[in-house]
């Protein structure tokens, strides 16, 4: 069950990105913060919720992070970080 949807997120996760050569950094670097089934659940969830709205590599990712840290995180950290 969790692999499956690891896979289901991978696949939409994607989607979302538009530069090939950076998609599977992006990939990894989701995949790196999500540790528990929980969190991953979560993304799917919300992967699942957004993916009709114009999502981009940088929303996924500060919503990856703040379900790592378990809370909302001030945006120019993140943008730090990366």
């Amino acid at each position: 069950m969790m692999k499956e949807n690891r896979k289901k997120m991978n696949s939409l996760l994607k989607q979302i990105c538009d530069v090939p050569s950076y998609e599977n950094d992006f990939i990894v670097g989701v995949n790196a913060d999500l540790k528990t089934d929980n969190q991953v659940n979560e993304m799917l969830e919300w992967l699942e919720k957004h993916t009709n709205s114009n999502l981009n590599t940088d929303e996924v990712t500060v919503k990856s992070m703040e379900i790592r840290h378990g809370k909302k995180l001030n945006v120019n950290g993140v943008t730090a970080r990366n």
